[in-house]
């Protein structure tokens, strides 16, 4: 028996140094490739993401101002812009919104282009648009004039927004023979819409189409930049319901400046719980606690690395971007160890 059990013991001891030999790790094997990165979306919410998203700077008619955004008709099919409306389809007014009827009068890839902002086509982007009850809410933050041309500089559709009460409004004149022989009163720029879209964080994370996180879906968080100065957390990183950061999105109305650099600073005080350093309301450091970003709330521990990212969504340069610590002028930048002239931009 005890020649049988060391021929045994042998034999393991063989097989076991033909495997090859793993790199020690600093977590519990267990641990390896479970966790879910964490994926922070910095949202520009400034002013100018109310603004036209799509501008062409070119000569326009009867104006004192000679150069604006205008679009001659094409003589044979359409350029496509991405929006609410559908670019192949052709929409009707009436009853406070559009809805898409074969040989509409308005163009959907001309209302794109018309009447989109930049935080309209973002919200499409991310979670496929700003819907309640069956409808599709478009939302700017200034005015803006467009001119749709037919041959001749004296034939066109001028194309007026405004924004009122959180929505956008379109006005459409005619002058000449224009390219559509129809117009619009102050009409809101809400599409019908019976079945909400999806957007690339459902496309994502909810691939089973049951309105939660996938077992595998990204730790999310939503970052929003503050008015001048650094940002703020409007979602804590694992903490909102896939409902709760959809709704979010939806509210977050674009407003203020882009202090770009002082808000990515924000962000790594957040990530390292190391306190404020711009506003006491930018975050709550919670060393350990459920609104730390390395706290696993499944587990109920703290995990000793997460892959982590930041989503910068945004639409241009900073603004106010100047209170950073060590800045004192172009060319130098003292906050940052190991740099003695690190230029720093800002407008």
């Amino acid at each position: 028996m005890r020649q049988t059990v060391l021929i045994l013991a042998a034999a393991a001891l063989c097989a076991g140094a033909a495997l090859p030999q793993a790199m020690p790790c600093a977590a519990p094997p267990f641990m390896a490739n479970s966790i879910n990165p964490n994926l922070m979306i910095s949202l520009d919410n400034s002013g100018s993401m109310g603004g036209a998203a799509y501008t062409k700077r070119s000569w326009r008619p009867n104006s004192s101002s000679p150069y604006g955004d205008t679009l001659w008709q094409p003589a044979s099919g359409h350029p496509r812009y991405y929006g609410y409306f559908n670019s192949d389809s052709s929409y009707n007014y009436a009853s406070s919104k559009f809805t898409a009827a074969a040989g509409g009068t308005w163009p959907g890839w001309l209302l794109n282009w018309a009447t989109m902002s930049r935080t309209d086509v973002l919200r499409k982007v991310l979670i496929g648009g700003k819907y309640s009850s069956n409808i599709l809410g478009a939302e700017c933050a200034t005015t803006w004039s467009k001119y749709y041309i037919k041959t001749s500089t004296a034939n066109y559709n001028r194309f007026n927004i405004s924004a009122s009460g959180g929505a956008t409004q379109l006005t459409v004149t005619k002058t000449g023979t224009p390219p559509i022989n129809a117009t619009l009163s102050s009409a809101k720029v809400a599409i019908e819409a019976p079945t909400p879209f999806r957007g690339v964080l459902h496309q994502l994370s909810d691939k089973d189409f049951d309105g939660t996180w996938d077992d595998n879906a990204p730790r999310f968080g939503l970052w929003c930049y503050n008015n001048n100065e650094g940002g703020h957390v409007e979602s804590y990183i694992n903490d909102p319901t896939l409902t709760d950061l959809v709704n979010a999105i939806q509210n977050i109305s674009p407003d203020g400046w882009t202090p770009l650099a002082e808000n990515h600073f924000e962000l790594l005080h957040y990530f390292a719980q190391s306190g404020r350093h711009y506003f006491n309301s930018d975050f709550t450091p919670q060393v350990g606690g459920v609104h730390d970003p390395f706290y696993d709330k499944v587990r109920t521990v703290m995990l000793p690395c997460i892959k982590t990212f930041v989503l910068l969504l945004t639409d241009g340069e900073p603004t106010e971007d100047k209170n950073i610590p060590g800045y004192s002028g172009a060319g130098s930048c003292t906050h940052i160890a190991g740099t003695s002239a690190l230029s720093t931009y800002y407008n």
